[in-house]
């Protein structure tokens, strides 16, 4: 059920992020794309590719490069998945890992001043890529290049925090009462694992970002299991610092 297991790493195949490994992918899934390794998923766990979009997500036609429309086959290339309706970073994410100290969750507009200078020094040295630089990173096209099978595998250092790779058990570091034996569930609870895919308008500061379900707002999926819907600015991660940051690493990411 793991991959590398041999060496003692504990990284579920099945949620490992989608790095480019796949040849002749289109649109090319790159490490800007916030999807799992869905070769790795499909059709073994993921038997119904319909999952992979939201009913309320109104790009169909993106949705088409799934089945192969765009290429010719016509057939489901699990290679072509991307994060269409949903995203999948792969890290247990916290709003004091992106943020910078004091910032709430839902300030708008949001700058670059308020994101952590710390994740955003590491997502430009290669934190995000395996330790590969951004700048050394190869071009799109290069699908075949051996290195991305590293690319998301690390728990990353940030200046006095650590961003952990999901993983199972990776909830036991988020547990601040040792006493209280519900604490991991409850640590488990508030891990989002993916959610709703939003965007913002060309000018990030300049109006409402777009949901899948209106008039605003994502369902998050989080690591124990369960589902819940979050209006918009209701909680994190469906709230405007954390799209900003979504739209700031992507940038920093696209080699």
């Amino acid at each position: 059920m793991y991959a590398n297991e041999a060496k003692g790493e504990k990284y579920p195949s099945r949620l490992k992020k989608h790095a480019g490994t796949c040849l002749q992918a289109s649109p090319f899934i790159n490490a800007n794309h916030l999807w799992f390794d869905s070769p790795a998923l499909y059709p073994e766990y993921w038997t119904d590719v319909n999952i992979a979009k939201c009913p309320s997500d109104p790009d169909d036609e993106e949705f088409e490069r799934y089945f192969g429309v765009y290429s010719g086959t016509n057939q489901v290339e699990p290679c072509r998945f991307w994060d269409i309706s949903y995203q999948y970073l792969g890290y247990a994410f916290q709003p004091e890992h992106y943020l910078a100290p004091g910032v709430d969750i839902t300030k708008y507009p949001t700058t670059y001043a308020d994101l952590n200078p710390a994740i955003m020094t590491a997502a430009i040295d290669g934190a995000f890529s395996g330790g590969v630089p951004i700048a050394s990173l190869p071009s799109a096209q290069a699908q075949n290049w051996d290195g991305w099978a590293k690319v998301h595998e690390e728990d990353i250092s940030l200046d006095g925090q650590t961003l952990y790779r999901l993983r199972e058990g990776i909830e036991r570091f988020f547990i601040t009462d040792i006493n209280n034996p519900a604490s991991s569930t409850k640590a488990q609870s508030e891990l989002p694992v993916m959610w709703d895919i939003a965007v913002w308008p060309t000018d990030p500061n300049a109006g409402m970002p777009s949901f899948n379900h209106l008039p605003g707002g994502g369902n998050v999926l989080y690591m124990d299991g369960h589902a819940q819907f979050i209006r918009y600015q209701g909680g994190w991660p469906i709230c405007s610092t954390w799209i900003f940051f979504l739209e700031q690493l992507v940038g920093q990411m696209n080699p």
